[in-house]
């Protein structure tokens, strides 16, 4: 393991191999809006987590690349779909697919993004562990919809834990990321011991990083986040925010807090009061707090791994990118 890469220049690689990936095939209809999507200056974490895994390991980029233009495009995918559920209208300040094309569109769009991200994991070039590969992703997937209907159905639940949010987003967001950090460890042909570690520690990142969104859109720079404001309070989303204020709350409080999120509730100034009782109860600095706390996990494991120094402080180094992420 020293095949060590600067992450600047794993991030130009993947860019490199993503422009070689043409989408411009008819009918249009349908691939129109996966190129709209795909040419979208997202934050690429999944990719860059597989091919820095991948370089780790001294396995070669450009197979990597292509296994993570694969998880890049599932990941679209789920966002595309997402949004419909959501009737979001922006996504990284843009319209999103289902906006500016239609829910028909998006969902057929969104569909055939799902096949070819499979057909493309299918094809990496390895001489052994394709099973391997494929089988981690498979599962990431359904676990991302067992997670996604979680979400669903957490918002005809009044009474969520905070424990029971974090199992949600665990499934929703961050097996893909330990998906994404396994399949590079796979590609590097390295022991399954340190497979199932780097997969834990991508979940860890993922909890982390969902987090870490729930608080930008309420504490976040709007200009930088690319979405509205405050989405998640107008949404009535039962965010990390919003569970650990429920669980901080007292009776009075509780109650408040729960009228907010009334879907009857409609009043004028429903957000700033909720962003009141919020800071009443000190769910910033607490939020902050929690997010350390699964930081600091990450980087534990991260030094029981059997990497030199310099591979471990590029895998630090990702962290705090994540950790100091602004949108």
């Amino acid at each position: 393991m020293t095949n060590v890469k600067p992450i600047e220049e794993i991030l130009s690689r993947y860019l490199e191999f993503s422009k070689t990936i043409d989408w411009n095939q008819k009918p249009i209809e349908l691939y129109d809006p996966v190129k709209y999507i795909m040419d979208q200056q997202g934050k690429k974490l999944r990719p860059l987590s597989l091919m820095l895994i991948s370089a780790l390991t001294d396995a070669p980029l450009d197979v990597a690349a292509k296994a993570g233009y694969a998880i890049e495009l599932f990941h679209n995918f789920t966002l595309a779909h997402d949004d419909i559920m959501d009737d979001a209208p922006l996504r990284r300040g843009k319209e999103t697919m289902y906006k500016k094309y239609g829910q028909n569109s998006s969902i057929l769009s969104g569909d055939v993004m799902l096949i070819e991200s499979l057909r493309m994991m299918y094809e990496v070039e390895i001489a052994t562990n394709k099973k391997d590969i494929v089988s981690t992703f498979v599962q990431a997937a359904r676990e991302i919809c067992e997670g996604q209907t979680m979400d669903m159905a957490f918002e005809q639940i009044e009474d969520v834990s905070l424990e029971e949010y974090i199992e949600m987003i665990r499934l929703k967001t961050a097996v893909l990321i330990g998906c994404a950090m396994k399949i590079g460890a796979i590609l590097g042909n390295t022991e399954t011991e340190f497979q199932n570690q780097i997969y834990s520690i991508g979940e860890t990142l993922g909890i982390t990083f969902q987090i870490q969104d729930d608080w930008l859109d309420s504490y976040g720079d709007t200009s930088l986040v690319g979405k509205n404001a405050n989405g998640d309070i107008i949404q009535r989303k039962k965010t990390a925010l919003f569970l650990l204020a429920l669980q901080k709350s007292n009776t009075m409080q509780k109650e408040k807090l729960l009228h907010l999120y009334d879907k009857k509730n409609n009043s004028d100034d429903r957000t700033k009061s909720t962003l009141s009782l919020f800071s009443d109860l000190e769910i910033n600095s607490e939020i902050k707090t929690m997010i350390k706390s699964f930081e600091a996990k990450s980087l534990n494991a991260i030094h029981q791994l059997n990497l030199n120094d310099k591979a471990q402080s590029t895998l630090i180094e990702f962290i705090n990118i994540i950790k100091n992420r602004n949108s």
